[in-house]
């Protein structure tokens, strides 16, 4: 079924109810909705496809149906629907916030305490054991690499591989760094 055809069916009989009741308006009305109703079935059962063509007809006899006998009437359901629809959700609202868990304080506690990442516990600048400087110039998921411009060396230093404590660290190439 094609659903912009039975939505369009469903405002045109409901037009038609509106309109019906009034006996000057009745025929007029008639007029204009049937041949939107058939546009419509047409596009409905062009735009369908195996089982669900064999319930264009029907489905749109029925809304016919139900808007042409309750008329004016309709709308007084579906506020009623729609104020009862309101109402359970602002009740839901209210109520889940009274008896819900606190799940999400939880989760938030536990990511805020998480462990810094890899290059974020090391600085951009470390200083090995013989005084020499070496500079940051690469970051990446688990490695971070260094470059002395003393003596022109370049090392990388591995998450898991290397030993970060609170402002030094043990390279996993042997050499000690630190930072102030």
């Amino acid at each position: 079924m094609h659903i912009g055809s039975m939505v369009v069916t469903f405002f045109c009989a409901v037009l038609y109810g509106i309109l019906s009741g009034d006996s000057d308006t009745g025929m007029v009305s008639l007029i204009f909705c049937v041949p939107v109703t058939l546009i419509c079935t047409i596009v409905g059962l062009i735009k369908s496809e195996g089982k669900t063509k064999l319930l264009v007809i029907p489905v749109q006899i029925v809304i016919w149906a139900v808007c042409a006998l309750l008329g004016v009437h309709i709308f007084k359901g579906m506020i009623a629907i729609a104020i009862l629809g309101i109402g359970a959700l602002v009740l839901f609202h209210y109520f889940g916030n009274i008896f819900g868990s606190g799940n999400k304080d939880a989760d938030e506690e536990i990511k805020v305490q998480q462990d810094p990442a890899f290059a974020d516990r090391l600085p951009n600048e470390l200083i090995d054991e013989e005084g020499n400087h070496w500079f940051r110039d690469y970051t990446g998921s688990n490695v971070v690499r260094y470059h002395c411009n003393t003596n022109g060396q370049s090392t990388e230093l591995y998450e898991g591989q290397t030993t970060v404590y609170s402002n030094r660290a043990v390279g996993n190439d042997g050499r000690e760094y630190h930072w102030n």
